[in-house]
């Protein structure tokens, strides 16, 4: 099997000690007009546990099992999104530009903004990247939280489609995403594993069918064909 590396990028790249999206006055409200914007100009809504909680619900409710593809591609176009605002306004802030950051840094980065925005502690773990795997790991993630009762296990398809996008972005090619552990099983969180998207297919499937983490591992190390 051909390896997969996406540690490419050795241009040097040093993050500021202060994110821009982490300053004080990154967010500013306006009580009159009733909006809460960046300092660049874009709109930001808050929204409360009650609306994602009942969000899912009725997609579970209309769509049965597809809930989960509806919430990936919802978080698969934000992610999308989210790299260009980001790009946008890393360079209009930092001088520097986004793109030339190594996974080191990007660690670094998403890890900053996913506190930043409430969602949970994320950390990356490049120990299977010689089976073509970079583990993404996701503690107190809000939607394990949220949706604590929520009637099926695998919660967090909406970070999966973030982190796909993102990494696609940095890698500079197509990937893809799975949650292939839940919170409770591991301390360090959620496990989201990020390869190339014909192998998380299969593994996908092997979800649907209740396969161990070992076994969605082995499948996301090497294609359905076994090459």
């Amino acid at each position: 099997m051909q390896q997969t590396s996406y540690r490419h990028k050795l241009t040097r790249f040093d993050l500021p000690p202060t994110p821009h999206f982490s300053r004080d006055d990154y967010l500013q409200g306006d009580f009159d007009a009733g909006t809460l914007k960046t300092t660049f100009g874009t709109r930001v809504i808050v929204l409360p546990e009650e609306l994602v909680r009942g969000l899912h619900e009725a997609l579970e409710f209309e769509t049965g099992r597809a809930w989960s593809v509806v919430c990936y591609s919802c978080g698969r176009n934000w992610g999308a999104r989210l790299m260009q605002m980001m790009q946008h306004e890393w360079r209009e802030h930092h001088r520097q530009q986004l793109e030339h950051m190594d996974f080191h840094m990007f660690e670094v980065w998403m890890g900053e903004y996913f506190r930043f925005n409430g969602w949970g502690e994320l950390s990356i773990d490049f120990s299977l990247e010689h089976r073509g795997i970079v583990q993404f790991w996701l503690k107190d993630s809000v939607l394990d939280t949220i949706l604590a009762d929520f009637p099926h296990d695998f919660v967090n398809e909406i970070f999966s489609g973030v982190v796909a996008s993102m990494s696609t972005w940095l890698a500079g090619r197509e990937l893809d995403c799975i949650e292939v552990a839940q919170a409770s099983a591991d301390e360090r969180g959620a496990l989201l594993a990020v390869t190339l998207p014909e192998r998380v297919s299969h593994a996908r499937r092997m979800r649907a069918s209740n396969a161990s983490v070992d076994e969605m591992l082995d499948a996301l190390s090497a294609s359905p064909e076994g090459s």
